[in-house]
């Protein structure tokens, strides 16, 4: 496949901080607790696994022969070439689905970038995720 050369580390901003963070990891997961803490916890009674639980995923009952797992994940590149950076993000996801014993289904992909960077990514970005 054709494409040209696009570097994803202009991407990355540290601020200071971790790599691609705009906190250090332990600042971070304090902050995200303390925002957590504040929201309300779901009451739907088919919330088997909320963000109460710090699992990798959700877990919401369906029916009683099936749960629908899902996961989010965003970060910044850490690597320079799309279709890598591709391919790490897909495997992390799927690592999330499968550590709560799920089998993954239904692949959904964020992705946040500069309209010009991911004009010209994109296509890889897209074609490494679905290698995995």
């Amino acid at each position: 496949m054709q494409h040209s050369e696009v570097w994803l580390d202009r991407l990355r901003e540290t601020h200071g901080h971790g790599q691609g963070s705009w906190l250090s990891g332990q600042t971070e997961s304090r902050t995200l607790d303390s925002i957590l803490r504040r929201l309300p916890l779901p009451t739907d009674p088919n919330v088997l696994v909320g963000f109460s639980t710090n699992d990798d995923a959700g877990v919401y009952l369906i029916n009683d022969d099936l749960a629908l797992v899902q996961t989010v994940d965003f970060f910044t590149p850490v690597v320079d070439d799309p279709f890598t950076f591709g391919q790490i993000a897909a495997a992390n996801s799927l690592s999330d689905i499968y550590a709560m014993a799920a089998n993954p289904s239904l692949p959904f992909l964020l992705l946040a970038f500069r309209k010009k960077e991911i004009q010209r990514s994109w296509n890889r970005l897209f074609a490494a995720a679905s290698t995995k």
